[in-house]
């Protein structure tokens, strides 16, 4: 990731006042695509009253989901209210696109903040007001602390996703903050390369302890093999379902693990009556006084 010394941290924009059309459609038009798509008409001294409204009317708004899920993202955030703009956004490689934006009003003097999304979530975040518009660093607190990039990312990797799949699943743009795609694009990368390292060395620590495990394993059963196996040669080699209905074995075979792992677990043979246990399950009892 690049040194946060190579962004302004302090940086403050003006979100009212003098502006371009790029940077008016760009923060008050709710549909991603239409958004980007408005900016690059105003870029280009364009005009399309439908591409360019903040908001589609409902019909509109479900013929143009009818074409493409990603074209309803963002289309169903709340309206602006009066005098609100929209100073960042976290749009996510989703189905449906999902967009969840912050906004900035101005009321008697000061600024006031909201974050919304297109599923009515509530969102607790400091600072809720300020007497000058933010600076970069804490709308970055922000986005973080709200878990904006981090959290779909992270529950996309629980649910199986591989790092290289959903590491710049969410990404963050602002027509106010010019460095802030970058800054995210920047940790998003990071993230991968760390997470590619964490991988790497997970697996290296669990071959190091299976390794270890069965150093451990064979230290323990070695002395007694031969004597097990001559032993669990008087049991059932019929193949039979155990209790649980989930595992099938032999009685020999589930009598020589049962052993192995007493024996692991204790440091000595079983003496007297157990039941011959199957993954949580138990099987039937057995007296080992012999063994």
């Amino acid at each position: 990731m690049s040194e946060k010394s190579n962004f302004n941290l302090e940086f403050r924009p003006i979100y009212f006042g003098p502006e371009d059309l790029k940077k008016h459609f760009g923060a008050r038009v709710k549909g991603e695509l239409r958004r980007q798509a408005a900016m690059d008409m105003a870029d280009s001294g364009n005009f399309d009253e439908k591409v360019m409204s903040s908001e589609l009317n409902d019909d509109h708004r479900q013929a143009v989901g009818a074409v493409h899920p990603w074209l309803m993202g963002g289309e169903y955030l709340p309206d602006f209210m009066n005098a609100e703009v929209e100073i960042a956004r976290v749009t996510l490689a989703s189905t449906t696109m999902d967009v969840t934006s912050i906004r900035a009003q101005r009321s008697d003097g000061c600024y006031d903040y909201r974050i919304v999304d297109e599923y009515e979530n509530e969102f607790d975040f400091e600072p809720k007001s300020s007497e000058t518009p933010l600076s970069m660093k804490e709308l970055i607190r922000i986005i973080d602390e709200c878990e904006l990039v981090t959290g779909p990312r992270n529950m996309n990797l629980e649910g199986g996703c591989t790092p290289e799949e959903i590491y710049n699943f969410a990404t963050v743009t602002s027509v106010f903050y010019p460095e802030l795609v970058t800054y995210y694009t920047d940790a998003n990368e990071d993230w991968l390369e760390n997470k590619k390292r964490e991988d790497v060395e997970d697996e290296e620590r669990y071959e190091r302890e299976s390794r270890i495990e069965a150093e451990r394993r064979e230290k323990i059963l070695a002395p007694y093999q031969e004597r097990i196996a001559t032993y669990v040669l008087g049991f059932s080699d019929e193949r039979l379902r155990y209790p649980g209905g989930g595992s099938y074995g032999t009685l020999r075979s589930w009598a020589e693990r049962f052993i192995e792992e007493y024996l692991l677990a204790h440091g000595e043979l079983p003496r007297g009556e157990h039941y011959i246990t199957v993954k949580g399950y138990s099987g039937p009892k057995h007296d080992f006084s012999d063994l």
